[in-house]
């Protein structure tokens, strides 16, 4: 957006006959919450060009036939814990290429508030860039199971998908 720097954080305002009302944008692409966790804003992300993400890999080819791996990241892993995107990168994706898989469906990749709002109320719609250029560098094709009512259509207009 012209005339917004890069990093500025807003929240948008409404006049109701109850009085006025603050909130996030249903459109923000980036919210953070304050250090305080009460309010949460959202922040204008549009850094300039030479410290915008270079991609590193080139999205992969469609292969003439696919043989999909579907995973979930958070329980990827045989530790006794909630597996990273980075656990999931480092040891989770070699695996899958060696098996012979040359796609994956990624499930459960919104972020949710907290374990109660699972499967719905999602809070986040996308992840980090390490998994997506882990996911390129072993020429894997990647796809986004949408579990939730709406969930598709919160990508819409988004811009910039990187699967």
């Amino acid at each position: 957006m012209p005339g917004i720097p890069h990093g500025s954080k807003y929240r948008v305002y409404f006049n109701t006959p109850n009085g006025p009302l603050e909130r996030v944008p249903a459109w923000a692409t980036y919210v953070q919450p304050e250090l305080d966790g009460r309010q949460a804003y959202a922040i204008h992300w549009e850094p300039p060009p030479e410290d915008a993400y270079k991609w590193k890999n080139k999205s992969p080819k469609v292969p003439k036939s696919l043989r999909i791996y579907e995973a979930h990241i958070g329980i990827s892993g045989s530790e006794p814990k909630i597996s990273s995107f980075n656990d999931f990168t480092d040891k989770v994706l070699p695996y899958i290429k060696k098996a012979g898989y040359n796609a994956i469906q990624l499930i459960g990749v919104v972020e949710h508030k907290d374990y109660f709002t699972v499967g719905y109320r999602a809070s986040v719609l996308v992840t980090d860039f390490h998994v997506q250029e882990g996911l390129h560098e072993p020429n894997l094709k990647s796809h986004i199971g949408c579990n939730e009512p709406g969930e598709a259509e919160a990508y819409i207009g988004l811009g910039k998908h990187p699967f």
